[in-house]
């Protein structure tokens, strides 16, 4: 039983992560337990938001997945951040 190499380390950590996934896909579809209508604002903001939100993570994991691609998850990552920073300001 050695000690874990950095790459099995980040391994762990992105099946931990895709883990997540079935947690950013619970809430599909219509969401008629927010309460709120399709012309609310700023809630149908925040709902879009959260969707996109859902979609970029997602991909940044996927892209994790392959060593070709990696990098490119930073790009995503920085998506994501804006995001959460619209978020914050509303």
């Amino acid at each position: 039983m050695g000690t874990k190499t950095d790459s099995d380390v980040f391994e762990d950590a992105l099946q931990a992560a895709l883990g997540l996934i079935e947690i950013a896909t619970k809430y599909e579809g219509d969401r008629p337990e927010l309460g709120f209508e399709a012309e609310s604002y700023p809630e149908m903001t925040l709902f879009r938001l959260e969707r996109w939100a859902t979609i970029q993570f997602m991909g940044a994991l996927r892209l994790l997945e392959n060593d070709q691609v990696a990098y490119v998850a930073e790009v995503v990552l920085r998506g994501l951040l804006e995001n959460l920073a619209h978020i914050w300001w509303i």
